[in-house]
């Protein structure tokens, strides 16, 4: 009997193709949404130059960061951070945190689990 063979499946965007959403000054683009990952989500994150978002939480979402260009600073918890490219940070759910740019602008990676809901019922971004 023959092994059914399995075929390659993959999803390829552009980044600048996918829709924005706006969360206050922050930038957000869902990358995961062209790969499936099974109780996660994962977005590109950008912080425009001299801005800060308020200090939120997420009450159900972990949520892990790296930042990929630009510089900035922030706040989790109580610790005051410095951001800069190949910085990775962790964040279980319950914790403040707030990011703030100078000149100029941040990326990163964010990902989410389980996946973060920005907006209408079950939303879990909350002013700290």
């Amino acid at each position: 009997m023959k092994a059914a063979k399995k075929r390659a499946c993959f999803c390829m965007d552009r980044l600048e193709r996918i829709a924005t959403r706006k969360l206050g000054p922050v930038r957000l683009k869902a990358v995961s949404q062209f790969g499936q990952l099974p109780g996660a989500a994962v977005f590109h994150v950008t912080v425009p130059p001299r801005s800060r978002h308020d200090m939120i939480f997420h009450r159900r979402t972990r949520e892990w960061f790296m930042v990929v260009k630009g510089r900035g600073r922030g706040v989790i918890g109580r610790r005051r951070v410095k951001f800069r490219p190949g910085v990775i940070v962790f964040m279980p759910p319950g914790v403040p945190h707030q990011m703030i740019t100078d000149a100029s602008a941040m990326e990163a990676v964010v990902i989410f689990s389980p996946p973060l809901k920005l907006s209408g019922r079950g939303m879990d971004v909350h002013r700290a």
